[in-house]
């Protein structure tokens, strides 16, 4: 029986851009476009761009909570509407919903 030690690492006192993204999940040029709005307080020290920890975490919870709609579910009140063009249905692919022609052959029958 071999007993394994594993040391706890406190999170850090600043993140640079990359270390904030792989702490909260968000990609650089996301996190640039919050800064540049405003809404992500960041602090330059030379060419470094910092992220303090009170900032980062005042930013999440800044964030909106989840609706009752879902993360994935569109609003319906800013949804356009679903309009079905002739010659056109609605199909689902990897949970998104394109359009796809319909086949001519149902055409061909009506020529004849």
């Amino acid at each position: 029986m071999s007993l394994r030690i594993q040391a706890v690492v406190p999170p850090p006192d600043v993140y640079s851009i990359d270390g904030f993204g792989r702490a909260f999940g968000f990609g650089r040029s996301f996190i640039y476009e919050e800064i540049g709005a405003g809404r992500l307080r960041a602090v330059k020290a030379g060419r470094e761009t910092l992220i303090r920890r009170t900032d980062a975490l005042a930013y999440i919870d800044s964030l909106p909570p989840i609706t009752e709609l879902g993360p994935h579910e569109p609003d319906p009140a800013q949804a356009p509407e679903d309009r079905i063009i002739p010659n056109q249905t609605p199909v689902r692919y990897r949970g998104k919903l394109k359009r796809h022609r319909m086949k001519t052959a149902l055409a061909s029958v009506d020529r004849e």
